[in-house]
């Protein structure tokens, strides 16, 4: 009998984890070597040096560290359109390249499309004057560099952001390459 119970609380406790993935959220987990997310109807994966990290505030729907490279994050954003959607492609991309004064070089966008989803790229650097998350802008920061894409999914737009110190940002540029082609409807 108490091997039964044993069972059965197991069963229970597994099963009241929180599925995110329904609601647009994260199904990431901190044990798995691998973590494949959800927002917005938009899945990707994300491996090493990727390190998933609980999100610092209620607007990023999953955050990770990068392993080894202090300073680095990558955060993940989806804003229902039923309440403004965060702007529109260009808007946003604007504000991200804004970010930046002076900035290094020109900063680059392309369009293109992962697996029937329009994504756009920006790749800018420099300065870093802009602010992280909902905080206020802090000092500059010199020599840093921003990576990211933006996805027309499903539910509207979903931003990917990889910002930190140029150095660690370069580093981890082919990981945020590979999660980018990951990126596919759920």
């Amino acid at each position: 009998m108490k091997r039964v119970a044993l069972i059965a609380l197991a069963t229970l406790a597994l099963g009241c984890g929180e599925d995110r993935a329904s609601s647009g959220g994260s199904r990431a987990s901190a044990d798995e070597p691998e973590f494949t997310s959800v927002a917005g109807h938009v899945g990707w994966t994300a491996e090493e040096p990727f390190v998933w990290a609980r999100p610092s505030n209620d607007m990023r729907d999953a955050q990770y560290t990068v392993r080894g490279m202090p300073g680095v994050e990558l955060t993940v954003s989806h804003f229902d359109e039923e309440v403004g959607g965060g702007g529109d492609v260009d808007a946003n991309v604007q504000r991200w390249i804004g970010q930046f004064s002076p900035r290094e070089g020109e900063p680059q966008t392309e369009r293109e499309e992962i697996q029937d989803l329009p994504v756009t790229r920006v790749d800018v650097a420099g300065t870093f004057a802009g602010r992280q998350g909902m905080g206020p802008s802090g000092p500059p920061r010199v020599g840093w560099r921003l990576l990211g894409a933006i996805v027309e999914g499903p539910e509207g737009l979903v931003f990917f952001k990889l910002l930190g110190p140029r150095a660690g940002v370069e580093a981890s540029a082919e990981a945020f390459e590979h999660l980018v082609e990951t990126i596919h409807p759920e």
